[in-house]
């Protein structure tokens, strides 16, 4: 099985565009009850999900201020 992270796949979106998928979202499959609903109704929940984990994320990723070229500046970037 092949996972998605490792592999960090590039997509070319045109000309001398790419792009890097480096998101996984699960968003299962509907129930029967949920599928004669709308998808924004059944998908309400993992919309919250995923927006409680990109907050997550944001706040992880705060990085302090460094002096350019200094030790702390080159560990920040690899973060990012």
């Amino acid at each position: 099985m092949v996972d998605p992270i490792k592999l960090r796949a590039i997509s070319r979106l045109g000309g001398t565009l790419y792009a890097r998928c480096n998101d996984v979202i699960d968003l299962g499959r509907p129930t029967k009850a949920q599928a004669h609903m709308p998808p924004a109704q059944y998908t309400a929940s993992y919309a919250a999900r995923a927006a409680a984990a990109a907050a997550a994320a944001a706040a992880a990723a705060v990085v302090p201020s460094a002096a350019p070229g200094s030790a702390a500046a080159a560990a920040a970037r690899k973060l990012l």
